[in-house]
């Protein structure tokens, strides 16, 4: 069998199992079939002449029915007035587009990454983004009536499939750096949890969607711990919300836990915390003496962020 006609073979026998697999025939067609007509949302404004260069990844816990509702509907009409650019749905396994990339969807909220919004005399960061949201049903389900952000829930792999190859052409039209390919976790670390710590950043990452830090050392540079060395690595990485005041005061508490849920989820038992009523899984902790993680850990994911050292894949 000559080169050529192995080639041929390969892809159309890809082809054929793909066939019975949507997500799968996607991602080898290097398409996506995107749903414009199903859920139209009435929550936008035009971006008054700004390019998006931020994307941020979220999640909601509900189902497709409250989606379309409460994200195509304004809040007069009966909706939550809110609203994202696509939404990759569990239940029906489709990719829904409620707003235009061209126009401003209200997803992202009171945010910051990097200053950019501040840059672009902005509150948040709703005019500069394209936001994904992702459906993942229990997502902070227990007790609806109070906040319980850490009842994780899993994601399928066709809406991860999906939402890689969606987020490539995303990255690629609008020409969004990786570093600026974030979470509402860490945009909005004092109020949002979301996409959770069960979100693969480390997949999305090896496909070129945002950066993973390398777990190793970097030996040219004495490793530092202090908490005020801790928060100038954080606010040097993209979270203007933490100061440098050697203090460990809420909004520390609440950026390392964005850090941890996006960077370094797999040193947290996060199932520990799933009954927690807060934002923050350091709450009870009162002084940078009882950390209860690794440091050097934590200090080498900061660094070698900020020293652009990440993982290649």
């Amino acid at each position: 069998m000559s080169d050529i006609t192995l080639k041929y073979y390969l892809v159309a026998s890809a082809m054929a199992f793909a066939s019975i697999n949507p997500a799968l025939r996607a991602m080898i067609q290097d398409e996506l079939e995107v749903d414009k007509k199903t859920i139209v949302s009435e929550n936008f404004r035009d971006r008054n002449g700004k390019k998006s260069g931020v994307l941020i990844l979220h999640c909601v816990g509900l189902d497709d029915a409250w989606v379309s509702k409460n994200y195509g509907l304004n809040n007069t009409n009966g909706g939550l007035g809110v609203s994202a650019h696509y939404y990759v749905s569990q239940e029906s396994k489709k990719v829904y587009q409620l707003v235009s990339e061209e126009l401003s969807a209200f997803h992202a909220g009171p945010s910051e990454w990097r200053s950019l919004a501040k840059e672009n005399n902005l509150q948040g960061l709703n005019d500069i983004s394209i936001g994904i949201e992702f459906q993942s049903p229990g997502y902070a389900q227990i007790k609806r009536e109070a906040y319980y952000p850490y009842s994780f829930a899993s994601y399928s792999e066709e809406q991860i499939n999906s939402g890689i190859l969606l987020s490539k052409q995303i990255i690629k039209k609008h020409n969004i750096t990786p570093e600026n390919v974030v979470w509402h976790s860490d945009v909005s670390p004092l109020r949002k949890t979301d996409p959770g710590a069960l979100f693969d950043g480390r997949r999305f990452a090896q496909n070129g969607i945002g950066v993973w830090p390398s777990a190793d050392r970097l030996e040219d540079n004495q490793l530092e711990t202090s908490l005020s060395t801790i928060q100038a690595g954080l606010k040097s990485w993209g979270y203007p919300h933490v100061e440098t005041t050697d203090v460990f005061d809420n909004a520390t508490k609440y950026v390392l836990t964005a850090h941890y849920m996006h960077y370094l989820p797999q040193e947290v038992q996060w199932e520990d915390f799933k009954n927690q009523a807060s934002g923050s899984i350091f709450d009870t902790v009162q002084e940078w003496s009882d950390f209860p993680y690794q440091k050097d850990v934590l200090a080498i994911s900061l660094e070698n962020l900020n020293r652009k050292n990440f993982e290649k894949f």
